[in-house]
């Protein structure tokens, strides 16, 4: 196993978080097991710490190469990512506002981008996804998908007043 930065008991005290939920330790399993994962659940119930903890373990603190990138296609996303990995204690660059990568055209444009270059990874990985907050996106993200092929299925999400969706796709 690479360097750990912590162990997870230190970053969940650290955190003041006494043990993780039935959803994290499950995710936590699979995360480590898997290469392709999905992770669904209610908005609050702590999915970001789920799939950060197993990366984080992962990660060796004297590389200086890029050993994992988390791809958002949300500002309010990455900031929150990024909140959650400074709470941890990581002494790591995840980025923060001097890193921040933004696209011109906003979500619709930068999923586009992000499907047409996926097809070049299309026989390294099996599905890949984005989460899209806005409706309007979709029928351009349909056009690029279908331009390419590709299978999809978009999954609705709520949380009160609060709808959103993921989308899901393979060559």
């Amino acid at each position: 196993m690479a360097n750990t930065i912590k162990d997870q008991s230190e970053i969940l005290e650290k955190m003041g978080i006494a043990k993780l939920n039935p959803m994290q330790e499950e995710a936590c399993e699979v995360i480590g097991a898997n290469a392709n994962v999905v992770l669904l659940s209610p908005t609050g119930t702590g999915k970001t710490l789920a799939f950060l903890l197993p990366i984080i373990e992962l990660l060796d603190m004297n590389s200086k190469e890029v050993q994992a990138m988390i791809l958002v296609p949300s500002r309010e996303l990455a900031i929150q990512i990024e909140q959650v990995v400074r709470e941890m204690g990581s002494p790591l660059n995840f980025g923060g506002e001097s890193n921040e990568l933004w696209c011109n055209g906003g979500e619709a444009l930068f999923l586009k981008r992000m499907i047409k270059e996926s097809a070049d990874f299309k026989t390294q990985v099996g599905w890949f996804t984005s989460l899209i907050s806005k409706k309007e996106s979709l029928s351009k993200i349909y056009k690029q998908l279908d331009k390419l092929k590709a299978i999809y299925k978009v999954i609705p999400m709520s949380q009160g007043n609060k709808k959103s969706r993921f989308i899901a796709w393979k060559f």
